[in-house]
């Protein structure tokens, strides 16, 4: 039965190795169970195919080294694949073969062999190459050979010890190596020493506006480290404004740079104030006022041209303010100005707040309406005063009217008064539509219809005693 079995054989490879057309390739793939086997030991190879058309018939022929590997009628092989008519391994040849009586899908883990290392094996590396044979009628399934390498091994290694030192940033570790075989093995691991940083020392100067750089080395590697220094900034602490008729400054101790208030390098430009009159302009001479910028503190002046009485028209007044009308006012009003009432022949000076100023563009008059709870807060009394407006070469008077209703306390405390002038009018205003006062009349009329009601129900409880009495 055994020669049968091998005639079949023979005519399946036979018949599989010479065939005369092609189809696509495939792939085989020989998957050692372990690289590393020692003397005396085995390894199984698992044998997979990838891309294969369908088959009918197969054989594989496998090639080793004799002297690593014991007696072939020792090998132990067998097909995966299932199905087969047929499906055989002859350890004598180390080849194997397989029928179908159909095409069969022949992809996947096809087959299995295990080998046994001689005792006396030679160490180091060595490969099992494997030839395949596939075929489906008369055409071949292109599919080239594959290999496996496995090392062999030492039953008992000798070996030699390699200390390796940690670095800086390595770890340190301890290798193994076998003096027959050259296996290795590392253990013993030490930690990275770390770096070993000298001083900061300077490479590039930091300036007020650059920045500069620092590095240090490790003295046991050698390796360099930087980093950047910030910019010093410049430095005016205690340094006086210098200035000019245009803008400002202060000089920087460092770099000796112009430096404005936002620590820029550069002068800026001056920041006034509103004009204050420093001398009064009449009819008949020119006055004077200045103004200061709030930075640095540098004054500058100007002429105030002789004044022009202006007549104030279209005045109307109200107990909440006045307004009036200004002819061709409106330029001469929008630079510097001042205001006052006058009482009892006394000037009081009208912040810009109480008072506000607008310019008709088509006809440059000016119109000017005076808040009389803001004139009540200057605590001035109720009634009627001559409001005086001046401004670059123009003077202009009408009344105005500080009426009852916006006139501010004195002292508010208690009497239920926020403080605000404004807001203490308007209170007092929507209290005198809210709250209407009663006449003597209303008062004695109510008192009487009181002590009818009163009367009424002393009469009907005496009525209702009585009768309870007398049931």
């Amino acid at each position: 039965m055994k020669k049968v079995i091998g005639l079949l054989l023979a005519l399946v490879l036979a018949f599989s190795l010479t065939c005369v057309a092609f189809a696509d390739g495939a792939t085989l793939t020989v998957t050692p169970s372990s690289t590393d086997v020692a003397k005396g030991g085995n390894v199984t190879l698992t044998l997979s195919l990838a891309g294969a058309d369908v088959a009918k018939s197969g054989g594989l022929t496998f090639a080793y080294d004799s002297a690593v590997f014991a007696d072939p009628a020792k090998a132990d092989g067998s097909w995966v694949l299932t199905g087969a008519m047929l499906a055989d391994f002859d350890n004598t040849k180390n080849t194997a073969a397989i029928a179908y009586m159909s095409a069969t899908d022949i992809n996947g883990t096809i087959f299995t062999l295990k080998l046994n290392v001689k005792s006396d094996a030679p160490v180091g590396p060595t490969t099992i190459s494997v030839t395949p044979a596939f075929k489906n009628g008369s055409t071949a399934i292109d599919c080239a050979a594959a290999s496996a390498t496995v090392n062999i091994k030492c039953d008992t290694h000798s070996y030699s010890d390699n200390v390796v030192p940690p670095t800086c940033t390595e770890k340190g570790y301890t290798v193994h190596t076998c003096t027959a075989c050259g296996y290795e093995t590392t253990d013993t691991y030490v930690d990275a020493t770390g770096h070993s940083w000298g001083d900061w020392t300077e490479v590039s100067p930091a300036d007020c506006t650059k920045a500069g750089s620092e590095k240090r080395v490790c003295s046991a590697c050698k390796v360099e480290e930087t980093r950047d220094v910030a910019a010093l900034g410049h430095d005016v602490e205690g340094v006086e404004w210098e200035y000019d008729s245009g803008a400002h400054w202060k000089t920087c101790k460092k770099c000796l740079l112009a430096i404005g208030s936002n620590g820029e390098a550069g002068s800026e430009e001056h920041s006034f104030g509103a004009y204050t009159e420093t001398k009064a302009a009449t009819e008949d001479a020119e006055g004077e006022a200045e103004r200061a910028c709030t930075v640095c503190g540098y004054k500058e002046t100007k002429t105030l041209p002789k004044l022009e009485k202006a007549e104030a028209t279209g005045v109307e007044s109200s107990d909440s303010k006045t307004s009036a009308t200004i002819a061709g006012a409106g330029s001469k009003l929008s630079g510097f100005k001042k205001a006052v009432v006058i009482v009892d022949g006394k000037e009081i000076a009208v912040p810009e707040s109480a008072y506000t100023i607008t310019t008709d563009p088509a006809t440059g008059d000016a119109t000017v309406v005076v808040d009389a709870a803001a004139l009540a807060a200057l605590d001035i009394k109720p009634g009627t005063y001559e409001f005086k407006l001046t401004g670059e070469g123009v003077e202009s008077t009408f009344n105005v009217k500080v009426p009852e209703a916006a006139v501010a306390p004195a002292n508010n405390a208690g009497t239920g008064t926020t403080g605000n002038a404004s807001a203490d009018a308007a209170a007092a205003n929507d209290a005198s539509v809210t709250s209407p006062q009663m006449s003597d009349s209303d008062i004695a009329f109510l008192i009487v219809a009181l002590l009818a009601i009163m009367g009424s129900s002393v009469f009907a409880g005496v009525t209702y005693r009585k009768k309870r009495y007398n049931k």
